[in-house]
C-alpha cells in the first residue's frame, strides 16, 4: 500500500459544500435511471477511448500486485455474466 496524500484536505468543508449534482452530471445519471456499476466503472471508460486506463489494482496475499485496465475488467465481467446466465 502506498503512502499517499489524502485528496480531501478538510472533511468538514467538503461535506458542507457537497452536492450530488456533480457526480450525477459526470455519470450522466438521473433519479429514474438504473444504476449499473459495470457500465459506470468500465464500459463507459472504454467507450471514451480510455480502455487502457487502470481500473483495478489487485493485490495478492503475498503482496504481489497486478494492474488491470478497463478493457480487461469489461472482458471479465462479460465472462462472469455469461457464466451466471448458464
Amino acid at each position: 500500500m502506498s503512502n499517499s496524500i489524502p485528496n480531501i484536505k478538510s472533511y468538514e468543508e467538503r461535506i458542507a459544500n457537497f452536492s450530488w449534482n456533480i457526480p450525477r452530471e459526470e455519470l450522466e445519471y438521473s433519479d429514474d435511471g438504473v444504476i449499473n456499476i459495470g457500465e459506470y466503472c468500465s464500459d463507459r471508460i472504454c467507450r471514451m477511448g480510455k480502455s487502457d486506463k487502470i481500473a483495478l489494482i489487485w493485490e495478492g496475499f503475498t503482496g504481489e500486485e497486478k494492474d488491470l485496465p478497463s478493457m480487461i475488467c469489461v472482458f471479465l465481467q462479460t465472462r462472469l455474466l455469461t457464466f451466471l446466465k448458464t
